[in-house]
């Protein structure tokens, strides 16, 4: 899950105690580098990449825009999920 929203890193892990993958924000961050990220991360998907992968492609397409480190989306990974 994408949570297309700033500072809604918390909510990311919220909802990462029931999914495996959710991205969140810890600061803003302008629509353009939003739709940059997206880009990047849902053509990943498209061909065939794993969540991991896409999300290392989305924040390689919003780098080339020099967004600091900390404005990075975060990705959370809650890999037991649904392990017995």
């Amino acid at each position: 899950m994408v949570l297309n929203a700033c500072y809604s890193q918390s909510q990311a892990n919220a909802i990462n105690k029931h999914i495996p993958y959710v991205i969140g924000m810890n600061e803003s961050i302008k629509d353009q580098v939003a739709i940059e990220f997206a880009i990047g991360f849902y053509d990943a998907i498209g061909a065939g990449k794993s969540i991991t992968d896409a999300y290392r492609f989305g924040c390689n397409a919003i780098q080339l825009h020099n967004i600091p480190k900390n404005v990075l989306p975060i990705l959370n990974t809650n890999i037991t999920y649904g392990k017995q």
